[in-house]
């Protein structure tokens, strides 16, 4: 991984944005695949949900979302079903691809991206 700006580091996203990360993010995990390995990637791929979940994460700390334990909750999620800590304030670009988020640490203002 190198570090380079993603593109939607350092500003306010919408929700739509944050859905296109998600979608680049299992086109990454299924590499061409069709719809059907798609939706079974997302729904049983352990990797495809912790970055899913923290993209969510991420989207609620940069628009400063006030939904009281929502990221705590979703935090704690992840940490415990998933046993992967990544920072809702760490900002990861397209494409990442992790293949087993278990013990996977990621604090303060990372900047990454997978080539």
């Amino acid at each position: 991984m190198t570090a380079t700006v993603s593109r939607a580091a350092g500003r306010n996203m919408n929700f739509k944005e944050t859905l296109w990360l998600i979608s680049q993010d299992l086109d990454h995990y299924c590499r061409g695949a069709g719809a059907l390995a798609k939706l079974a990637t997302a729904l049983f791929s352990v990797g495809s949900r912790t970055v899913a979940s923290h993209r969510i994460q991420h989207y609620l700390h940069v628009n400063r979302v006030r939904i009281p334990g929502l990221k705590a909750w979703l935090q704690y999620r992840m940490q415990t079903r998933w046993g992967c800590d990544i920072s809702p304030a760490a900002k990861i670009g397209r494409r990442l691809r992790l293949s087993h988020p278990t013990g996977v640490v990621r604090r303060g203002e990372l900047l990454c991206e997978a080539k």
